[in-house]
């Protein structure tokens, strides 16, 4: 019983730190984690290990399967994208592109960055956030809020300017989003002349 506690707070904590970008070592993130949980010692003292490179008899080792985000059911065609968030790779499936966008689903984004929300409608060519009308189109394409599957997507592009970050594109091919979330409202973007 205790064990299966344990295991499910470590679960979400876990989720909590990729959230908050927190990571227990420089080493990329794994299907699992191997978390080590010591027990009492029968006079209920906490048993310290004897020697510090292995465990003391009383220590469980439990694999406590990383949380799954939902992804996105993108049409056939659309090619897989690796996307990082803030220096953490998002699931693989997360970012997709089509017909030359590369979409993310808008909820997971808001969810992986622990900040802020967007609000958007299928088939609209803007998200909204804060206050904040953000287009998808660019100035050669148009290009609107996308259905896959029961999520919405949009843009990265058009999220990372909604979360006031930033998007570049790797040496290597993939898309990196960085810079703090900051969500602004539409009075720290627009000035009085822009308003009325």
């Amino acid at each position: 019983m205790i064990k299966e506690v344990i295991s499910t707070l470590l679960a979400a904590l876990m989720a909590l730190s990729f959230v908050l970008g927190i990571s227990p070592s420089d080493d990329p993130p794994s299907d699992s984690t191997v978390v080590t949980v010591a027990t009492a010692a029968p006079d209920g003292t906490s048993a310290p290990p004897e020697d510090e490179s292995k465990p003391a008899d009383t220590t469980t080792e439990t694999t406590v399967p990383e949380p799954a985000l939902p992804l996105p059911k993108y049409p056939s065609g659309a090619k897989k994208i690796t996307l990082y968030l803030n220096g953490r790779q998002a699931p693989d499936g997360f970012a997709a592109e089509i017909d030359g966008v590369v979409y993310a689903p808008i909820e997971s984004f808001c969810t992986l960055l622990a900040a802020g929300s967007i609000s958007a409608e299928a088939g609209e060519p803007y998200i909204c956030s804060e206050g904040r009308c953000i287009p998808c189109s660019t100035s050669d394409i148009t290009v609107t809020v996308l259905d896959a599957g029961g999520m919405l997507c949009a843009p990265v592009t058009a999220l990372a300017s909604a979360s006031g970050q930033r998007v570049e594109l790797a040496a290597t091919g993939e898309l990196v989003v960085s810079g703090t979330p900051t969500f602004p409202t539409a009075d720290e973007v627009y000035g009085e002349e822009d308003l009325y």
